[in-house]
């Protein structure tokens, strides 16, 4: 369950337009510096006085116990912070969601994908592109979101920012460095050198003819032009730094509000997609969505509020309540703006990947399925409990498990009544055996090995028909 909640007695956040609100997952190979560069961001932008540390167990995205003792991230987390636009002026609300790089958790990131409007990848400038980045970087390409790289730990003596550009180029990535690294790791401004006008003029007809003719490029003239083509995906925006140390973060924001981008997903319009189910202590279940609506939604419509996702059953009950959601904090909201993400507490008949509408809405021809699969499990452990008499409380814990994190599951087994879970790897099932004694007070779980699953395919491909397999 989460913890360390903070609750006001009034809603105090800002009213921002849905123009001004902006999504953006954090993502990243295992031990690249998500969770860092996410804290580094909340710091220099002044939500945060105190950076927290991933050593020290203070970030404010890792809230689980077992995130505070590994130092890894298991579940994704939303924070926000307020920036003001250097070019408009006008100040942008920030939701980063903050996702593990560890395989067994990849389902963590899936869930957040439909819900942002575009991806910042962290890459261990030492490393490059590695095995979970390319997994991500797939996914993110699946769902058409725009990324920009900050290439993290340039400050490391063996950081190689050249292989990091030549990793990402090999990958497909179409990198556009805006910053240069001379030999003594000083980042230097790269955006209106030749390089970046030469990949940019690939993209855009326009600056190409003027590049032809010789023309002069001003700064605003190239970032449009960049923004407009990361936009299409054509290209990605590289700057280097350390969240660590704080070096790059200042230019990491200024260009987070120059090359932001509000998804507009037709299929979800009207609606609002529940990418979360999770438990709080005070609160019981409770529901993360994002506001696809052209309205905000007010407190006194959830009272409306249908699932679309299971033939439009009504989710509200009588004490049906609004949160607007920073990190394991709780805001009680009046309203949520359009494209803002919030928690729905005290709810029915409803699971994660459904959509939910007000039934006062225009109606929709569109069938809301459910599109959010888990993948399937790869490993399963059995389960038991010394004391007898447990057997309810460790199956009573595993459903709200598997329903906070559908890529787990479980089953008795009819016929010699083993309890048996399934997950993504043995360190996804080792988390959730965590859980279940920290969180569900199931205490002396005794655990068999975990078994693998394997799958059987020919060790030599048919001489006849290569096209068998």
């Amino acid at each position: 369950m989460l913890r360390f909640r903070v609750f006001s007695k009034f809603p105090v956040a800002k009213r921002f337009h849905a123009d001004f609100i902006r999504n953006i997952a954090v993502i990243a190979h295992i031990d690249a510096g998500k969770t860092t560069t996410t804290e580094a961001l909340l710091h220099n932008s002044g939500k945060k006085s105190i950076k927290g540390s991933v050593d020290d167990g203070t970030t404010t995205t890792d809230y689980l116990v077992q995130e505070r003792e590994r130092g890894v991230t298991i579940q994704s987390a939303v924070v926000s912070f307020e920036n003001k636009n250097p070019e408009t002026g006008l100040v942008n609300k920030y939701n980063i969601f903050d996702t593990p790089g560890h395989a067994d958790f990849i389902y963590e990131v899936e869930r957040v994908l439909p819900v942002i409007d575009s991806a910042l990848l962290i890459l261990d400038s030492c490393r490059g592109v590695e095995t979970q980045t390319k997994a991500v970087l797939r996914l993110a390409r699946k769902h058409n979101i725009p990324i920009m790289v900050f290439a993290n730990k340039i400050d490391k003596f063996n950081s190689n920012p050249s292989y990091s550009l030549e990793s990402l180029e090999k990958f497909g990535m179409n990198p556009i460095s805006l910053q240069i690294i001379d030999e003594n790791k000083n980042i230097e401004d790269n955006l209106e050198s030749d390089d970046v006008i030469e990949r940019i003029s690939n993209c855009d007809d326009l600056i190409c003819e003027k590049y032809l003719n010789g023309e002069i490029f001003s700064r605003s003239e190239i970032l449009d032009a960049i923004r407009a083509a990361h936009g299409r995906c054509e290209v990605t925006p590289v700057i280097f730094g350390s969240s660590k140390n704080n070096l790059g973060l200042k230019e990491l924001i200024e260009y987070l509000g120059a090359f932001d981008h509000r998804c507009e997903k037709e299929d979800f319009m009207g609606s609002s997609f529940v990418f979360k189910i999770t438990n709080d202590r005070r609160l019981g279940e409770i529901a993360m969505l994002r506001n696809f609506g052209d309205n905000s939604l007010s407190l006194k419509s959830t009272k409306s509020l249908l699932n679309l996702s299971s033939e439009n059953n009504s989710i509200a009950t009588k004490k049906t309540k609004l949160f607007s959601l920073d990190g394991a904090a709780f805001e009680p909201a009046k309203d949520i703006q359009a494209d803002d993400i919030f928690v729905l507490s005290n709810f029915e008949n409803l699971k994660t990947g459904d959509f939910v509408r007000n039934k006062k809405a225009k109606p929709s021809d569109r069938k809301f399925a459910n599109f959010l699969k888990a993948r399937q499990a790869s490993c399963s452990v059995v389960l038991e409990v010394e004391k007898q008499g447990k057997e309810q409380q460790l199956l009573a814990g595993l459903e709200v498990l598997c329903k906070e994190d559908p890529s787990l599951s479980f089953m008795e087994s009819e016929e010699t009544g083993e309890i048996i879970l399934r997950g993504r790897g043995p360190f996804h099932l080792e988390i959730a055996i965590s859980r279940l004694e920290t969180e569900h007070r199931v205490k002396d779980i005794y655990q068999y090995p975990v078994r693998v699953d394997y799958r059987e395919v020919p060790s030599i491909i048919c001489a006849l028909c290569s096209k068998c397999y």
